[in-house]
């Protein structure tokens, strides 16, 4: 209760946050009140603030209100925080006149009709509702922030007029173009993740005024994802600039595509991918341990660039700091697997995933527009096939390209219609998410990379390999010589984002790591099945540096 600060007629700024308050009554006749801090408790009603003629501030988030009905009356309101509340409308608020900042985020709202006389607002954030339009804030001149993110918005065309904007989040509702902001001369910070946008218009890239951008989880037309925002806070923009600047030298499609193979430990993920680089059946292989990389040429115009995903559980959680990419997955199971919950290899027991978790996962980290292709593999024989794979229908149709078929990779039955499938993928992948491309001069630089990596890939004396690594003068040195790289830097971190090289300023004496699969094996020390594995699951996780 407050009752103790009824008689505090000179209290000016209380904060009262994260306590169990159902009532305000006790706050009824403090009129000198200017700033109250009331959320996080259980207030149903703010009846008791309707006389506080001096309130400018008001923080009531996170309560179960279901109205402001009593604000009307406070003239000297400059500011409301009434988040996370139980609200389905504003109208309250469509005479106060005189505030500038509303957060009225994480409601049941649907419109923002209320605000649309509202001249003196200067930040607004409506994010997390169920508002499908903005027409209402088009007369709103001195609006300078608005956040307006996860709901149902289709188009920023009311926020063309509004000249003083300055800062928009709009992510993850559904537009498809940013034009109407291509007048906002202001403009500094942008955030369009998540939305069907297909371009950015370049007079909005190129504005001088425009400092931070963020496209996360958007495919913008011939734009690779790499360039593009890696999580929802990384800037894009000077990634995004350097590309479009080096593109203007001479441009190239991207060949490179990138197969995931994923599975449960010991089913053949390693035979399948050494079939589709042409190389032999290794019947006494080890199982793999992390992530092995390796490049193909699969027809004219493409290089696939094969990760194959150890499988044993111990090391899904760092797969997935690679999974969230433009890229085909190809998930390989077979009948013992899905009848068997463990495997054993090398004395330990380690889990089995059935099918559906494989898929459920690739759908979760890559989203259901990635395509995948669903092998049974070790059918050897005819009868070995099972016509569908063992998840229900729709596990497969969440997907738009998903295909099922079997392979043997012992005797390679079945690899003429896995290749088929595959290019079709390939193809389904360009089409629907558009031709990738990139400056004539990147594509240089990253040939000559991939030169000293496969150079060093016909040694097979591991120790007289000598391009492991590459000093950050001679990378310069590289691009200096092919041209058409404005910024040599942005281009080595979109080839790190790529898995074309691994780079960390400050690690490796500054150097660049050139053999992926050296430096996989090293992020995957810890969890060497014979060296770590087995005093760590003793120890429950824990390990010192010795």
């Amino acid at each position: 209760t407050l009752e103790p600060l009824a008689g505090l007629a000179l209290l000016e700024s209380l904060e009262c946050s994260q306590n169990q308050l159902t009532e305000l009554k006790p706050l009824a006749k403090l009129v000198s009140l200017r700033i109250l801090d009331c959320s996080s408790n259980r207030l149903t009603t703010l009846e008791p603030l309707a006389e506080l003629a001096s309130l400018s501030a008001l923080i009531c988030s996170f309560n179960p209100l279901t109205t402001l009905e009593s604000l009307p009356k406070l003239d000297s309101l400059r500011s409301l925080t009434c988040a996370c509340n139980e609200l389905t409308t504003l109208k309250p608020l469509a005479r106060q006149t005189s505030l500038e900042s509303l957060d009225c985020s994480g409601n049941q709202l649907t419109t923002l009709e209320p605000l649309a006389e509202l001249n003196s607002l200067r930040l607004l954030d409506c994010s997390y509702n169920w508002i499908t339009t903005l027409e209402p804030l088009a007369r709103l001149a001195l609006l300078q922030t608005l956040i307006c993110s996860y709901n149902q918005i289709t188009t920023l065309e009311p926020l063309k007029k509004l000249p003083s904007l300055y800062f928009l989040e709009s992510a993850y509702n559904q537009l498809t173009t940013l034009e109407p902001l291509a007048g906002l001369l202001c403009l500094h910070s942008l955030n369009c993740s998540g939305n069907p946008v297909q371009m950015l218009p370049p007079v909005i890239i190129w504005r001088e005024t425009l400092h931070f951008l963020t496209a996360f989880d958007t495919a913008i037309s011939n734009i690779p994802l790499e360039v593009l925002s890696q999580d929802a806070h990384t800037n894009c923009l000077g990634s995004l600039r350097a590309h479009l600047r080096d593109l203007e030298n001479g441009a190239d499609p991207l060949p490179d595509v990138k197969v995931m193979i994923l599975g449960n430990g010991r089913i053949g993920k390693t035979q399948l991918c050494n079939r589709l680089r042409e190389l032999p059946f290794e019947p006494d292989a080890d199982s793999t341990h992390g992530i092995t990389v390796a490049s193909h040429t699969f027809g004219p115009d493409t290089i696939l660039r094969l990760w194959d995903f150890g499988g044993q559980d111990i090391y899904h959680g760092t797969h997935a700091l690679f999974m969230q990419s433009r890229a085909v997955f190809v998930l390989v199971w077979t009948p013992d697997s899905e009848n068997s919950e463990t495997h054993e290899h090398g004395g330990m027991t380690f889990r089995n995933r059935p099918l559906a978790w494989w898929l459920a996962w690739v759908r979760h980290l890559a989203g259901p527009e990635s395509p995948v292709l669903v092998v049974q593999n070790q059918c050897d024989h005819p009868h070995d096939r099972r016509h569908l794979p063992p998840v229900p229908i729709e596990k497969l149709n969440a997907f738009s390209f998903c295909q099922a078929l079997p392979y043997s990779a012992l005797n390679q039955r079945g690899e003429p219609a896995l290749r088929d499938t595959l290019n079709q993928a390939v193809t389904w992948l360009r089409e629907r998410q558009e031709q990738v491309w990139i400056g004539t001069g990147r594509l240089a630089v990253k040939a000559r990379l991939d030169a000293l990596v496969a150079e060093d890939a016909a040694i097979t004396d591991v120790s007289q390999r000598r391009h492991r690594t590459l000093p950050m003068d001679r990378y310069e040195a590289i691009c200096a010589e092919f041209g058409g790289v404005s910024s040599p830097a942005l281009l080595l971190d979109y080839l790190h984002r790529s898995g074309v090289v691994f780079y960390k300023p400050g690690l490796f004496g500054n150097r660049i790591i050139l053999d992926q699969g050296w430096a996989l094996e090293a992020v995957y020390a810890v969890f060497n099945r014979k060296a770590c594995y087995q005093p760590l699951k003793t120890l429950r996780g824990r390990f010192t540096r010795t």
